[in-house]
């Protein structure tokens, strides 16, 4: 676009979607645009209207709903509230604001310049995700509603003390390590609620399977996973739990009640001691002499499906015809195989891989390598063993359907359980991973990419789908072992066999399962298309295909990260999507090392997660460390000088000019990819989009 002349020139949200930050004070208002960082991705596009207010835009792939947090307020009375502007809504580009006076400013490039198709892409989960983070967070610093700031002031004046309230989240404070601890009574409730909510990985999961960390370290379960209306999600973060559904603020503790079916405080307190690994004493509790503590689960309730337990008379329970046969039906199969010692536990999903797996041997079966990948004659054992305990005549379909369920329940992550079960020694070492173990040079540069690397494939893992653009690239001779770095770093969750990217279709996402790290081969031997290709492909978040012999198409948020690898020292040529790679030469690699600190630089990158430290980097690192780097590897275009000596007395062109002056095009001869090609060589030598002329010429100018 550009600016018009008029007062205000202003940009619908058909097929935008701008996150508008409405939070006057300057330190919160930044950390939401963190925030909106983190979750959707960077933008070039940042409007300070009255400041510290901001708003981003981004591109959608079809119109999309307005959201927006509830309207809190500090106890101040300043207003708090994010909202995402969506279709039939629009804001303003250019012009004055109706506060302050003073112009809207675009601090890094406005409307004007940045192109709509530069824009990144969001998705209507991802920014729904991002409204509930921005609500965890104003609530973080302070903000109610105002019937919940009437509540407070309605307690006060009857009298009811503060310390005597139930245990809620917006009342607790973050502790450092462990399990809290208090006198019985109300500061246990509040003590077990805070460690659970500081350790969220431990139970949440066993709780919710299907629960999705998300990139803000919170746990989100979807509606359709509870069973209810679209847009009903519940989110638990390490600041406190918010239920969609009926818009309330809950605790650890209310969560196992009106979930997992405990039917007393008491109870749903200890059952999450029990799965925080601590014992109630340790929170403070003290039972009154003569009482017995109550049972942590109530009878008949099952918070863990992966160790139901055993019923040696489980055929007593399946649903029988009238002359007393049992019926061959998925749910008696269900029944046999959740049951019986013989089957109970021999079927698990692996969420890395994504798909089931055998983990015991079957009744006759070997234990040979296993855990392993479920296969037909395994479906096939278990038919037969079926078919000679009660039910005779079960299908095979039938048996393929029950052992994907029971699959299904035992759900578990082995790369995001292995990451949880690190603990740091709290010696710092991603600054230097690079140079100590990969004899890289030591810099800033190299200290940034590698610590934001190892934190990418970490983020990767445990938000699945989060924004990770870049990839590490590896710079030395044939025989430097490149290759093993990568192995050791993803251990049997390495790949370097990924598929044509431009012709194998679903066969390359569905090569990603249980892929953690993938190896780019050889990327000087990449032409130019593939080069755009590759761009395009390492900045997806999602593959969407349907299966080899699957009847519906599935989304699949990604797990893994790319590192390349080549032997060349100029090897870029797609100037616009070099940016996503960071170019390290390597020295002298030491193996040894790196397979014995691995476990401790991803425990440093789980911390560094945890708390919120960017993958990605900022304009100013990029253009300071980065940008130099990948231009000292750009194969240069033979063009390039002869425009530059062109150029030397001009400061404002159109391609044309260009073409026609410094190549000596004819008009008819001027294509698409030369115009391309000149536009590259222009941007790399400082030049930039200007305003058009009066009969609507695109010019181009030096970067001031």
């Amino acid at each position: 676009m550009e600016q018009a002349g008029c007062s205000n020139t202003g940009l619908l949200c058909e097929d935008l979607a701008a996150p508008d930050i409405d939070v006057p004070v300057p330190a919160l208002a930044k950390r939401l645009e963190v925030l909106a960082t983190a979750i959707l991705g960077p933008t070039p596009l940042l409007r300070i209207g009255c400041a510290p207010k901001r708003l981003l835009a981004y591109r959608t792939i079809t119109s999309l709903p307005k959201m927006a947090t509830p309207e809190l307020f500090l106890s101040d009375g300043t207003k708090l509230q994010v909202e995402v502007l969506g279709a039939g809504q629009q804001f303003v580009a250019y012009g004055a604001h109706p506060d302050t006076g003073r112009g809207y400013e675009w601090p890094s490039a406005g409307p004007d310049v940045v192109l709509h198709a530069d824009l990144p892409v969001v998705a209507e989960a991802e920014l729904n995700d991002f409204v509930i983070a921005a609500e965890v967070l104003l609530r973080k610093a302070g903000g109610l509603m105002k019937n919940e700031w009437a509540a407070i002031a309605q307690d006060a004046a009857s009298g009811v003390a503060e310390r005597s309230k139930p245990p809620t989240t917006t009342n607790m404070r973050k502790s450092p390590s462990g399990p809290r601890t208090g006198a019985a009574g109300a500061s246990f409730f509040q003590a077990v609620n805070q460690t659970a909510l500081d350790n969220l990985s431990t139970w949440v999961p066993r709780l919710f399977p299907r629960a999705k960390l998300q990139a803000t370290g919170a746990f989100r379960v979807r509606s359709a996973d509870l069973g209810r209306p679209d847009e009903e999600d519940l989110s638990l973060h390490p600041d406190g739990v918010q239920d969609f559904g009926p818009r309330k603020l809950m605790s650890p503790i209310d969560v196992v009640i009106e979930f997992g079916g405990a039917p007393t405080l008491q109870v749903a307190a200890f059952t999450l001691c029990e799965w925080l690994g601590c014992p109630p004493e340790d929170f403070g509790w003290r039972a009154a002499a003569g009482t017995k503590a109550q049972k942590t689960m109530p009878a008949g309730i099952n918070f863990d499906k992966r160790t139901a337990e055993v019923r040696p008379n489980w055929a007593a329970f399946l649903e029988r015809d009238e002359k007393g046969n049992a019926i061959n039906n998925l749910a008696n199969t269900m029944i046999a195989l959740r049951g019986t010692e013989e089957l109970h536990d021999c079927f698990a999903f692996d969420q890395m891989l994504r798909a089931p797996i055998l983990t015991k041997p079957l009744p006759k079966g070997r234990a040979v390598g296993l855990p392993r990948l479920l296969r037909d004659d395994d479906v096939s054992q278990v038919q037969e063993w079926l078919q000679r305990h009660e039910l005779r005549r079960v299908g095979k379909d039938t048996t393929h359907q029950a052992v994907e369920q029971r699959a299904e329940e035992c759900t578990f992550h082995p790369v995001q359980n292995y990451l949880a079960a690190l603990q740091w020694d709290r010696q710092p070492r991603l600054g230097t991973w690079l140079h100590t173990h990969l004899g890289v040079d030591r810099s800033s540069y190299s200290a940034g990419i590698g610590t934001m690397f190892l934190i990418a494939m970490v983020a990767r893992v445990m938000a699945p789908g989060c924004k990770a653009d870049y990839m590490l690239v590896l710079e030395g001779p044939q025989g430097a072992r490149k290759s093993t770095v990568c192995e050791i770093l993803a251990d049997r969750w390495y790949s370097d066999s990924l598929p044509d990217i431009r012709n194998s279709g679903k066969d390359v996402s569905q090569h990603l399962n249980g892929k953690w790290l993938i190896e780019i081969g050889e990327m000087a031997a990449l032409d130019r298309a593939e080069a755009a290709a590759l761009k395009a492909f390492i900045t997806r978040t999602e593959e969407r295909y349907r299966p080899s012999y699957g009847r519906k198409e599935v989304i699949e948020p990604r797990q893994c990260v790319f590192i390349g690898t080549t032997n060349k020292t100029t090897y870029l040529r797609d100037e616009t999507g070099s940016r996503r790679f960071w170019p390290v030469t390597v020295g002298k690699i030491d193996l040894d090392a790196l397979a014995r600190d691995r476990d401790q630089l991803l425990a440093e990158a789980v911390e560094l997660f945890r708390h919120g430290k960017p993958w990605w980097p900022d304009s100013d690192f990029e253009a300071e460390h980065i940008k130099p780097e990948q231009e000292a590897r750009y194969e240069a275009d033979a063009w390039e000088q002869v425009i530059a000596e062109w150029l030397d007395d001009r400061d404002r062109v159109t391609l044309l000019d260009v073409a026609q002056g410094a190549l000596g095009f004819i008009t008819q001869k001027f294509g698409r990819a030369d115009q391309n090609r000149i536009s590259a060589a222009l941007q790399r030598l400082n030049w930039v989009h200007a305003k058009r002329g009066k009969k609507g010429e695109r010019f181009w100018e030096r970067k001031p």
